[in-house]
């Protein structure tokens, strides 16, 4: 097998990374277990997911992000809790059709069917009325979205995640244009602590065996450190100027080189790089999804080049693109090849409870209440589209 060493990479981590793939890719050459069904993510892997499966779902999921992508495109800057609200009326089934998206949810459920797919997308909203007091001091998070896959084949199969997401808006400059030098000023350090220690008190609950519940998910405990993520809402990079575009095409491909090899996830990045005409392009990409302990990296760097007394500071999205795999860590990506397919997400009962809207005594505790809107993604296999009725 080829040396992957001789592949140019930007880092130690990236070499490990691709050693790591090639070594997981020649396994399940030479008749091991796939790599999204080795033991770590065995729990939360659908056995039937094909790549035309992955390739539908991410095109849909594709779709709600350059509808939100558009917000920008049209010359006004909307705010956070427009673009958070728009989010969650995409997703929702109902509330989608008041859009002209470019491919809906009952577009993909057709294609899944017709293509001989067993599984069927059931994708719905919960929203929870709170005043801003209740919702800047008490639920750091905007987004609870939970993953529940049903198998009425096999039931062992079927499994349920979660994950809480704070979202924020990269600003433009005084002109009211956007650079790689834009920041993400609404970043607030306060804020960010209380979801610091929100994460740790979860960490060190389960890790402790406080609940039965958690002990008997233990085999998930690692999984669940990263259950936090930001929502990082962007235009389109597209719209960046020219050499800012150039910058992040050059940082992304040189990420790719090292990713190729991955069985499904590699298969889509190989047939998106192979036919770029017809899949969509890394410049519409907007969103990314990004991980709360890579978000304070990127912050208290911020930080310390301002010589702020601050531990974190607003960030640039120049610091993303250079932290960051923003192709992995875009909307579509995450939700289809990290949540829905990965280990991303915890599956401790608790945590889908307070993900689902639900106050439990752990939140309780913690003087933490659900998240205002809640997102749920059913996929179904070896039922009918109508099952999307059932428990919705």
């Amino acid at each position: 097998m080829h040396d992957f060493r001789d592949i140019y990479l930007t880092n130690e981590k990236e070499l490990n990374e691709a050693i790591k793939a090639a070594e997981e890719a020649k396994a399940f050459l030479v008749g091991k277990i796939p790599v999204h069904m080795s033991e770590k993510n065995m729990r939360y892997a659908i056995p039937i997911l094909t790549p035309n499966d992955t390739h539908l779902l991410f095109k849909y999921f594709s779709g709600i992000d350059l509808a939100l992508s558009k917000r920008f495109a049209l010359g006004f800057h909307p705010d956070e809790e427009h673009l958070t609200s728009l989010l969650c009326e995409l997703l929702d089934e109902n509330g989608a059709k008041l859009h002209a998206l470019a491919y809906s949810v009952e577009q993909l459920n057709r294609d899944l069917a017709e293509s001989g797919s067993l599984l069927t997308a059931c994708i719905s909203l919960k929203t929870t009325s709170y005043n801003k007091h209740q919702e800047g001091h008490f639920t750091q998070a905007d987004i609870g979205i939970k993953i529940e896959y049903e198998d009425y084949i096999d039931s062992a199969a079927s499994f349920e995640k979660g994950v809480l997401i704070q979202a924020k808006k990269l600003s433009p400059n005084s002109s009211g244009k956007f650079s790689l030098a834009s920041h993400y000023n609404s970043f607030n350090d306060k804020q960010h602590q209380r979801i610091e220690t929100l994460i740790k008190y979860y960490i060190d609950r389960i890790n402790s065996g406080q609940n039965k519940s958690i002990d008997k998910h233990s085999i998930l405990k690692n999984d669940c450190e990263d259950f936090f993520r930001y929502l990082l809402y962007n235009p389109p990079f597209s719209m960046l100027p020219m050499h800012d575009k150039e910058v992040a095409i050059h940082r992304q491909l040189s990420r790719d080189n090292s990713s190729i090899f991955d069985y499904l996830e590699g298969l889509h990045l190989y047939d998106i790089l192979n036919n770029r005409s017809k899949n969509p392009d890394l410049l519409e990409s907007s969103s990314l999804v990004v991980r709360a302990r890579d978000i304070h990296s990127m912050a208290e760097l911020s930080a310390n080049s301002k010589n702020s007394t601050k531990e974190v500071a607003p960030f640039s999205l120049k610091t993303v693109i250079d932290t960051i795999d923003i192709r992995k860590e875009s909307f579509p990506w995450y939700i289809v090849f990290q949540l829905i397919m990965g280990s991303s997400g915890c599956s401790i009962p608790e945590l889908i409870e307070i993900v689902e809207g639900v106050s439990t005594g752990m939140s309780r505790e913690m003087g933490v209440i659900p998240p205002r809107y809640t997102l749920k993604v059913r996929l179904v296999a070896g039922t009918s589209p109508n099952q999307c009725e059932k428990n919705a």
